[in-house]
């Protein structure tokens, strides 16, 4: 009776030993594929981060340009400050990156092959921040485009109100020959 718990002991252990042995090679598959991915990751967002920014510049000249025709002084001052408070959150954003990716914008030619691998160990430790920064440019990117659509939408309906004003009233001419 010792012997078949014994080997049913045996058996659960080597079992166990296999499931840990299987899930720590996913593990280190997982791990090898981000590292080899890593300059292109470190190229994709570089160039995200680029575009993000071009956008941004082109976004906050149009809204202020916008905002310089509203005339209502409180809606104007709320507006400003929705605008202020974004361009903030953007440029955390901007800030976040550079510094997180920093050193991953070095030179190739000043970089030997530890450093490079350095670097995509770096890369796979902090794959959570870019998880998270990405997170905050998407969240960033809908607020900027919600703030761009009504402020459309708010020039849209002044100027059907203004429209429907000169529409009601009557020309000249038109009285005259009535």
């Amino acid at each position: 009776m010792a012997e078949v718990l014994l080997a049913v002991g045996g058996v659960t252990s080597f079992l166990q030993i296999a499931n840990t042995l299987t899930s720590l090679t996913k593990e280190l598959k997982r791990c090898i594929r981000i590292l080899r991915y890593a300059p292109k990751e470190v190229k994709q967002l570089r160039h995200e981060m680029w575009n993000f920014s071009l956008n941004l510049q082109w976004f906050d000249n149009l809204a202020n340009e916008c905002l310089e025709e509203m005339e209502d002084f409180p809606e104007k001052t709320t507006r400003l400050q929705q605008l202020d408070a974004m361009l903030k959150e953007c440029k955390m954003i901007v800030n976040g990156f550079k510094k997180f990716l920093r050193r991953f914008f070095v030179a190739k030619s000043q970089s030997s092959s530890f450093e490079v691998f350095v670097d995509r160990i770096r890369w796979y430790f902090r794959q959570s921040q870019v998880i998270g920064l990405r997170l905050a440019l998407e969240s960033t990117k809908s607020s900027i485009s919600l703030f761009t659509t009504l402020l459309m939408l708010e020039t849209l309906v002044k100027k059907i109100a203004q429209l429907e004003r000169a529409l009601k009233e009557v020309p000249q001419e038109l009285e005259q020959r009535m």
